[in-house]
């Protein structure tokens, strides 16, 4: 999907943008860098180390992702599945779930559909807790009312190494995220 979006007129004119180029500058120095980008995104790497990747300061990387991933490529990829899924469906086939489930990967930059679901609908508002909690719990599947009772009791069982990897202040403010959700359900339910 991204080799085919490189192609894309418009990612193409996003990127002299987000680059300051030219309009009719060569953007094939661009392209593994950018590939590179959009992957680690898509691992949930954290921006100062997309950055790195892209061989872009902070801020400027900040412009990229903000024009060129967060908005043309993710809307170029969303019209490609769909005209995709259009075709299949004129074959009597389906596309695959990873494929449509691709968009919003891309949209919220999570590697897994846990960390989707926590990020997206589940109330978690750090990305990098959602990645970490979504990559611990992969294969609990995509259901809300599954994921967030798990994600919330294992932060409260390993307490100690869950501020390790997401700092005190993330793993407290996520512990929050994930009761106040739940606690809104139950709510919900009594009513």
């Amino acid at each position: 999907m991204t080799e085919w979006a490189w192609g894309q007129a418009d990612v193409q004119e996003a990127l002299r943008e987000a680059h300051r180029l030219e309009d009719d500058a060569d953007t094939s120095a661009l392209k593994q860098p950018f590939f590179d980008t959009v992957a680690a995104w898509l691992k949930g790497s954290r921006f100062r180390d997309i950055a790195a990747i892209s061989g872009l300061e902070l801020d400027d990387f900040l412009g990229v992702h903000a024009r060129v991933i967060s908005y043309v490529l993710q809307t170029v990829i969303e019209q490609g599945v769909a005209l995709l899924a259009k075709l299949l469906e004129g074959q009597g086939r389906a596309l695959a779930p990873a494929v449509l489930a691709f968009p919003e990967h891309l949209r919220f930059g999570v590697p897994t559909s846990a960390a989707r679901v926590l990020l997206a609908v589940g109330g978690v508002r750090h990305r990098s807790a959602a990645v970490e909690l979504g990559n611990a719990l992969r294969n609990s599947g995509e259901e809300r009312e599954t994921l967030l009772p798990l994600a919330r009791a294992s932060l409260r069982a390993y307490p100690t190494e869950w501020k390790s990897r997401l700092g005190a202040l993330v793993y407290e403010t996520t512990l929050q995220d994930l009761s106040s959700a739940i606690g809104d359900e139950r709510e919900e339910q009594t009513e």
